[in-house]
């Protein structure tokens, strides 16, 4: 039973790391003062 309570700790400790991160890189991406976040997407100098 223990196994069990651990594996789903695991769980959601993992899956919420990766909320977080990608929550923030959300954040960052939004940003426009950021330069990373005009570089995505685009087609670079024409």
């Amino acid at each position: 039973m223990i196994y069990l309570v651990l594996a789903y700790t695991f769980a959601v400790v993992v899956l919420g790391g990766y909320l977080a991160w990608s929550l923030r890189r959300l954040r960052e991406l939004e940003n426009p003062t950021n330069p990373e976040a005009h570089a995505v997407g685009s087609r670079g100098p024409q």
